[in-house]
């Protein structure tokens, strides 16, 4: 039988943002080999799991940061707390009419001469196992350097950082002069800007990563949504499947190279796409 034939009979029976894989990213279903559409159905469900975890773990940080800043607004100014919920309020009325919207998201080159480090981390519950992967691109998307690292137990939050930490590393080594870091952990970004105190758990691997960006480069940090930042997810997922430690990619992988052929063509996929 034709292997296009056995595709196209499967992927209109798959999760409806599959239909949509077709229409937002100009694949074609005959395009598609069953081996790869094997795997991308492996990746999506472990993208869905990893979300699932990512937004419990930031809501719960965010709700406890939140509800310290506003027992101490509270004792200074009532008013100000009734702002900081007004602004809330709107943020997330915002948010909400963006995604009703229809906002799309594509992994974005940048300038000549600086390159982009695009890293995230992973944490798989079902086997307590955590890992990250990075991907470093030229201005035109090209593949550069990539990596990925197991370490072992630890948590999501975890793992994103060390993808970070791992990620400058890496970038270091390879003596490049100026470098974009995207990661699609806010939680992570927003420690590296605001800082932690000496009391938080992560706080020894903060101090390494800020070691880094006082070294003679040009160093900056910027948030991306997961659906700019797949590459990398691909390498941290990947990450379970290797022994402890670091292994580099100085080509693309056949696992990654789908994806990344989708960000040098500049596609751009609907928000919650994976979910």
């Amino acid at each position: 039988m034709d292997e296009s034939i056995i595709v196209s009979s499967i992927i209109d029976k798959l999760h409806s943002s599959w239909k949509d894989f077709k229409k937002n990213l100009k694949h074609k279903k005959e395009d598609i080999p069953l081996e790869q559409l094997g795997n991308h159905l492996r990746l999506e469900e472990e993208y869905r799991k990893q979300d699932a975890e990512k937004e419990t773990n930031v809501q719960e940080k965010v709700h406890m940061v939140e509800e310290g800043q506003s027992n101490r607004t509270s004792k200074k100014r009532g008013k100000d707390k009734d702002k900081s919920q007004t602004h809330d309020a709107r943020m997330s009325s915002l948010k909400s009419q963006r995604n009703r919207d229809g906002l799309h998201i594509s992994w974005k080159p940048l300038n000549w001469p600086k390159v982009k480090l695009n890293v995230d981390g992973s944490y798989w519950n079902h086997i307590k196992s955590s890992g990250c992967g990075g991907v470093i691109r030229d201005y035109r998307g090209r593949w550069i350097l990539g990596f990925a690292r197991r370490m072992g137990r630890g948590s999501s939050i975890n793992a994103e950082v060390w993808g970070i930490l791992t990620g400058l590393q890496v970038a270091w080594d390879l003596g490049v002069s100026g470098v974009i870091l995207e990661s699609d952990s806010l939680t992570a970004i927003n420690f590296i800007k605001n800082g932690v105190p000496p009391s938080h758990p992560l706080s020894l691997i903060f101090a390494q990563i800020q070691n880094f960006v006082a070294r003679d480069w040009d160093v900056s940090f910027c948030h991306t949504l997961r659906e700019g930042n797949r590459v990398a997810n691909c390498l941290a997922n990947f990450s379970h499947n290797i022994p402890f430690g670091i292994r580099k990619f100085d080509r693309c992988p056949d696992f990654c190279n789908m994806v990344i052929q989708d960000d040098i063509r500049g596609v751009c996929l609907p928000r919650g796409f994976a979910s």
